[in-house]
């Protein structure tokens, strides 16, 4: 079971009070729109921004809500946002995520017909995994060598490992994190070269589910059930301590 329930809901609400300040002046500023484009006919939303703040990736619709047509995009604060374009011959591309400094983009190519399909902008030229059609990009580490996604993650050197739905990885590269299924219920995981993959527990339901882990790999937080019935109630879970509880 996961522990400590009453820490992860003071530093939540530690983070709360933390948060209210550091935002009060905040305010909404626009991205633009890409060059030659109709205002009154593209719509944008962004998904990832490095660790630096200074590039965000996302997507672009030429006509508002024709999502058979989307394309990635980046903006930075120098060149404003900039069409990727499409990639792996399909007409719907997405920039899902970026690594630290921003210079390694990943995301995500998609038809109707073979699904999604992962790439990988750098030096302004896409690589296509034409291999994994069907797996969807969630996350890419910090140096932008280790790709993560719904099936598991990828490497060059040693391509796939699948090893269920990876969430978020360490500043190393040492830990990643998830979920995965044990013992047929989805719980929240936890992978390490040397230990494999493991389920880090519940609140008391049979699914939960890791979102993302420190820079450092020493803490994990995301959802949990608590109850065995699906719908029902779940809580934000916070776990600073590894241990293994036999769960599945």
């Amino acid at each position: 079971m996961v522990k400590n329930t009453v820490v992860m809901r003071f530093v939540f609400f530690v983070s709360l009070i933390l948060c209210s300040s550091l935002w009060s002046e905040a305010r909404f500023y626009r991205m633009g729109n890409i060059p030659g484009a109709i205002p009154d006919f593209m719509q944008s939303q962004a998904f990832g921004i490095s660790g630096d703040g200074n590039v965000i990736v996302g997507q672009a619709y030429e006509v508002p809500g024709n999502q058979s047509f989307g394309y990635a995009v980046i903006w930075s604060v120098d060149e404003g946002i900039q069409e990727l374009g499409y990639f792996c011959n399909r007409q719907h591309s997405e920039a899902k995520t970026c690594n630290f400094n921003g210079a390694i983009i990943a995301g995500n190519s998609v038809s109707s017909s073979s699904g999604s399909t992962p790439f990988i902008w750098n030096n302004g030229q896409a690589t296509c995994l034409l291999d994994s059609a069907g797996y969807y990009v969630t996350g890419i580490s910090a140096d932008g060598t280790i790709l993560l996604s719904d099936k598991g993650f990828w490497q060059s050197e040693t391509g796939w490992e699948l090893i269920g739905h990876c969430s978020d990885i360490s500043q190393n590269n040492s830990v990643i994190v998830g979920y995965a299924m044990f013992g047929g219920n989805n719980y929240a995981s936890r992978w390490t070269e040397s230990e494999g993959i493991k389920p880090l527990g519940h609140l008391g339901g049979n699914k939960s589910r890791a979102n993302a882990i420190s820079a450092n790999g020493q803490v994990v937080v995301g959802y949990s059930q608590k109850t065995e019935i699906w719908p029902g109630p779940g809580e934000a879970f916070y776990l600073g301590k590894w241990y293994y509880d036999g769960a599945g």
